[in-house]
């Protein structure tokens, strides 16, 4: 009977061990995991840039920041213009005389000035006398001199991986407000 059988399943299907080894080779290369890493690499490694690149360019829009933080708070203190300290009423400045001595103080910091702007910038100088009473009732006079800074500083940093540029355009504006009053001397006066 099993003779039969063979032989009736061999006219129907005569190409039946072919088939069968055909499967076979298709299971095990479907079990195999050969080229496997490479698609999980193919899959991942764009990630990965894409990750990297935006580490850089946060890193690149951090630096800015501080280095200019940093540099418009010192340019504030050091702005050191010409004043007549013995006059009523010192001359102040005001927009470009303003902005080159920014700009020169930002240059000496280290910090370039490409796309550096700087509106409403004035310098004022005031003075105030003041009475000073000590312990055994003499009265003294200081005369104290100020110096008030105020202006708008924007700094436009330049984006420099394509995914910074991908979400956040050409560049990243950086804005500051100056807005200081410093004493630049104090002198006692009778």
């Amino acid at each position: 009977m099993e003779v039969v059988r063979q032989k009736f399943h061999l006219k129907l299907q005569p190409d039946y061990p072919k088939e069968m080894k055909m499967l076979d080779k298709l299971f095990r290369l479907k079990k195999s995991e050969k080229g496997q890493g490479m698609v999980e690499f193919a899959l991942v490694f764009p990630m990965f840039i894409f990750i990297c690149l935006f580490i850089i360019e946060v890193g690149w829009i951090a630096y800015n920041y501080i280095s200019f933080d940093y540099t418009y708070r010192v340019a504030s203190w050091e702005i050191r213009p010409n004043y007549d300290n013995e006059s009523d009423a010192p001359r102040s400045l005001y927009h470009d005389e303003v902005e080159t001595l920014i700009k020169n103080k930002l240059i000496e910091n280290g910090l370039s000035t490409q796309g550096v702007r700087i509106t409403g910038a004035s310098i004022s100088f005031s003075k105030k006398d003041e009475n000073v009473v000590t312990i055994n009732g003499y009265t003294d006079k200081s005369r104290k001199y100020y110096m008030e800074i105020k202006g708008d500083m924007t700094k436009e940093v330049p984006l420099i991986t394509p995914v910074g540029k991908m979400f956040m355009g050409s560049s990243f504006p950086l804005t500051k407000k100056l807005d200081k009053l410093r004493l630049i001397e104090s002198k006692a006066i009778k």
